[in-house]
């Protein structure tokens, strides 16, 4: 919980910029974005190829997660490959914190056109996540 105001903590940190900006350091301009994602498995080599610099660069962050790949990803070949506009999850905001899909959703995640679905829980509806399962298990990879 902040102790000083927001105008107190940006003027803080703007004026003690190079102590803090550790992307300065490393020269890698600081992104951020969701803990979902998708990737493929060339970018998960890249990433674990780079896990010294990680640990380096974001050894002091609060919050690395929704930052290190993020930032790691946008200053690297992977750039134009980023997509904004989906997680590729379907994920109900509305409905909770997220919503937890019952099977009266069954149609609804099998139309959309995401890849993924959060969230499930076998507790309040094992239904559902066993005829998702019947459904995909009859496709050969």
């Amino acid at each position: 919980m902040p102790i000083k105001t927001q105008n107190y903590i940006h003027d803080y940190f703007n004026k003690n910029k190079g102590n803090y900006d550790r992307s300065e350091k490393f020269n890698y301009e600081l992104k951020k974005g969701q803990q979902w994602f998708s990737i493929t498995n060339y970018c998960v080599k890249y990433i674990l190829s780079n896990k010294n610099l990680i640990r380096e660069m974001f050894k002091y962050s609060a919050c690395p997660d929704e930052h290190f790949i993020q930032t790691l990803i946008y200053n690297s070949k992977f750039k134009n490959n980023i997509s904004y506009d989906t997680c590729l999850r379907e994920i109900d905001w509305n409905r909770g914190c997220p919503y937890v899909f019952k099977l009266e959703d069954y149609d609804f995640l099998m139309k959309s056109e995401n890849l993924f679905a959060r969230k499930f829980d076998s507790n309040q509806d094992r239904n559902i996540i066993n005829k998702i399962y019947q459904a995909i298990s009859t496709d050969i990879i």
